[in-house]
C-alpha cells in the first residue's frame, strides 16, 4: 500500500544528469590554445659578395646591377649599400670571423685542424671580431678576444674515435643558429669558417623538407639570413676531401667550400677579403607565409657572379 505524501527516489535521475554532463565534458572538449603567429618580416637586408672571373671581389657596383626575386617573383630593391672593412680604423672598419672547429675527424688530425686555424687567425687585425667555436662543445661562445680564440685553438683535441650520422649533422647546424643568433646584433657580415670534413660542415640534403633533420635545417638558413652570415668551408684533408653532392648549407647561406686542394692560404687569404667587402641590398618581401623562401639573386653585368643566401625564414 503506498504511503501518501512519499515521493519516488531521485537517485537514478540524478546519476543519469550526472552522466550526460560527464559524456558532453568529454564530447565537445575545450579548443587547445595556440600561440599567436610570430611577426611577418617586412624588410630585409641581403648581404652579397660579387666576385669576377678570378674570384676576386668586385667594388664600384650599383643598385640597378642587381636583380631580386622571392619565391620567383621580382621584388624592388629599396635599399642599397657598398661595405669596405679593412680591420684597422675602429669598430666600424672591422671585420666579423668565426671558426667553427670540428672535433669528430679522429686523433691524427688535430695538429692539422690547430695549423689552419692559426693560419686564418694570423690574418686578423687589430678591429677585427674574431671568435674559435669547438664543434661538440656547446659551452664555447661565439665572442671574446682575440687571445680567447686563441687559447681554444690550443686546447682543441678531436675525438679519438670519430662519429658523423644524424647526431653530428644536428649539431653544426644547431651551431650555425647559436653563433648566427650571438653576432646578429652586430649588424654586419659574418664568415663562419668551418674546418672539418665536407660531410660535417657542408651538410647536403636533396629535399630537406622531408629530411629528419629539417627542423635544424631550417632553423640555421633562417638564423643565418637574419644575421647575415655566410658559412664557408676549408676541408683539412686537401686533395683527399669528398666529392661535391650538390647545393649544400655552404651554398645556402652565400659562402664558399674551399676543398681537394692543399693550399690553406688561399682559402685564408679569400675568406678575409670577401668578409671585408660585399654589398648590402634591402627590399620589402611581398611572397606569402611560408618556412623558408627561396632567393635568387642575379647581376646585369656579365662574368660576374654573386654569392648570397638562397633562403630566409618568415
Amino acid at each position: 500500500m503506498a504511503v501518501k505524501g512519499r515521493r519516488p527516489p531521485i537517485v537514478g535521475v540524478v546519476a543519469a544528469c550526472v552522466a550526460a554532463v560527464t559524456l558532453g565534458a568529454y564530447a565537445t572538449p575545450r579548443a587547445a590554445q595556440k600561440p599567436p603567429p610570430p611577426p611577418r618580416t617586412t624588410f630585409v637586408e641581403l648581404g652579397a659578395v660579387v666576385v669576377d672571373g678570378h674570384d676576386k671581389p668586385v667594388r664600384g657596383l650599383h643598385r640597378d646591377d642587381f636583380q631580386i626575386k622571392e619565391d620567383g617573383g621580382a621584388v624592388a630593391i629599396s635599399s642599397f649599400s657598398e661595405v669596405s672593412a679593412a680591420g684597422i680604423n675602429g669598430p666600424s672598419d672591422g671585420r666579423s670571423v668565426v671558426l667553427l672547429l670540428d672535433d669528430t675527424i679522429g686523433p691524427a688530425g688535430t695538429s692539422i685542424m690547430q695549423g689552419i686555424a692559426r693560419l686564418l687567425l694570423s690574418r686578423a687585425r687589430p678591429a677585427d671580431a674574431v671568435s674559435v667555436v669547438r664543434l661538440t662543445h656547446h659551452e664555447d661562445e661565439a665572442f671574446g678576444a682575440l687571445s680567447v680564440a686563441l687559447n681554444r685553438i690550443d686546447e682543441y683535441q678531436s675525438n679519438a674515435l670519430p662519429y658523423f650520422g644524424r647526431e653530428t649533422t644536428e649539431d653544426a647546424l644547431a651551431a650555425v643558429k647559436s653563433i648566427s643568433k650571438q653576432v646578429e646584433p652586430a649588424h654586419r657580415r659574418t664568415a663562419i669558417v668551418c674546418i672539418g670534413r665536407r660531410e660535417v660542415c657542408d651538410p647536403y640534403l636533396e629535399t630537406p623538407e622531408y629530411s629528419l633533420v629539417w627542423p635544424y635545417w631550417r632553423d640555421a638558413l633562417s638564423a643565418a639570413a637574419r644575421a647575415d652570415v655566410s658559412v664557408y668551408l676549408v676541408d683539412p684533408q686537401g686533395v683527399g676531401a669528398a666529392q661535391d653532392m650538390g647545393d649544400g648549407l655552404v651554398d645556402h647561406t652565400g659562402g664558399t667550400v674551399y676543398v681537394r686542394s692543399n693550399d690553406f692560404t688561399r682559402a685564408a687569404d679569400a675568406i678575409w677579403g670577401e668578409a671585408g667587402h660585399y654589398y648590402v641590398l634591402g627590399y620589402t618581401p611581398t611572397a606569402r607565409p611560408r618556412e623558408l623562401h627561396e632567393i635568387d639573386v642575379k647581376m646585369k653585368p656579365r662574368g660576374l657572379r654573386v654569392r648570397t643566401h638562397l633562403n630566409r625564414g618568415d
